[in-house]
């Protein structure tokens, strides 16, 4: 059992935080979910909408290059909204807005501007429920098995990679695209709100319940050590260094994940068996960053990081040669899974830059 040192609050081990805080991270997990439903179904919306508009390719993508533009500009201010006011105020009304304005999709009228109009709104939406506002909130009450959680968390953006392209496909096959986008934006995010709502609460609010046969007497969750202010981020080398490398890393996966359905059927596979092979996409990146995550407790070395920056490429390169062939196709997206959207790379380099600061 674990006793409260003199003039210490109580140091939990990895185990410990678990059993006491896993609903915290199921809720976190599942409500950053959301972030990545459009990277996920995009490419399964694509030929709909194309046939029912006559939009090309490039003008329905534009959409995306929206989002990012927004996102690149404006991330920084959900992290400051988060310090203001707290996690839990920020992603509850986040997740609203995200399921009313995805939904909002399936009113497109053929009118190339109100698709715009509805992804600036979504994108703002999106900015309250960025991954970095659930791990401020994760990371205040773990320390022993931060990494483990964080990476536990940031895996939410692999659900939709494996649950949602062969949902989309029988939405939209079964009950048409405008349904589809309904049934998403509504269903997914309500799913999540179950969660969010009584498990995703900040540590000063109170820690999330949880059954703890053998934890300790809850103690206020220290804050973590440690730490840079924003002028020592933006001046450090190694932080900024970090930024680049995840930055485009994470404008190519996304162009791969929006594109690989389309990518793939013009090798002659079906619009399910594509959607098939894109969920593959989504279980090796979850994979990927639960082991990240578990290696990030465990190993200090700048080669993880490496290693998962590494991945993707050579699938890149595999998917370039492919040339068709089944095998290599399922390679080259395993390859792509194991270190896209950076999650595992960002898990990975951000905890061994915090052993060092």
């Amino acid at each position: 059992m674990t006793t409260i040192p003199a003039g210490g609050p109580v140091s939990l081990t990895a185990g410990q935080e678990w059993r006491r805080y896993w609903p915290l991270v199921l809720a976190a997990m599942v409500g950053v979910s959301f972030g990545s439903i459009p990277s996920a179904t995009l490419g399964l919306f694509i030929d709909p909408l194309r046939a029912e508009f006559a939009w090309s390719s490039a003008e329905i993508s534009l959409g995306v290059t929206v989002f990012a533009a927004i996102s690149i500009l404006l991330t920084p201010l959900a992290g400051m909204l988060a310090d203001k006011y707290g996690g839990r105020r920020v992603v509850i009304p986040g997740l609203v807005l995200c399921g009313f304005t995805f939904a909002a999709f399936a009113t497109q009228t053929g009118w190339l501007g109100l698709w715009l109009i509805i992804w600036v709104a979504y994108t703002l939406a999106s900015l309250l429920i960025r991954s970095m506002i659930w791990n401020r909130t994760v990371s205040s009450v773990f320390t022993a098995g931060r990494g483990l959680a964080l990476a536990v968390v940031v895996a939410g953006l692999s659900l939709p990679l494996v649950l949602a392209p062969p949902l989309t496909e029988w939405l939209i096959s079964n009950y048409g695209w405008r349904n589809a986008y309904l049934t998403l934006g509504l269903g997914w995010t309500g799913l999540a709100l179950l969660l969010v709502i009584p498990f995703f609460r900040d540590p000063n609010a109170g820690p999330a319940k949880a059954p703890m046969a053998d934890a300790p007497a809850a103690p206020a969750p220290s804050p973590a050590q440690g730490g840079l202010t924003v002028k020592q981020a933006i001046r450090s080398p190694r932080i900024l260094r970090i930024a680049g490398a995840v930055s485009l890393q994470s404008l190519v996966n996304s162009a791969i994940a929006i594109h690989i359905v389309p990518l793939l059927t013009t090798e002659g596979i079906t619009r399910m068996e594509a959607a098939s092979i894109a969920a593959l996409l989504g279980v090796t990146n979850l994979i990927g960053n639960l082991s990240a995550g578990w290696l990030a407790d465990r190993v200090r070395s700048p080669l993880l990081p490496l290693t998962a920056f590494m991945l993707p490429a050579l699938g890149f390169m595999v998917m370039l040669n492919a040339g068709g062939t089944m095998s290599l196709l399922l390679l080259a997206v395993v390859l792509m899974g194991l270190g896209a959207y950076p999650d595992f790379s960002t898990a990975a380099a951000s905890t061994a830059t915090s052993e060092d600061d």
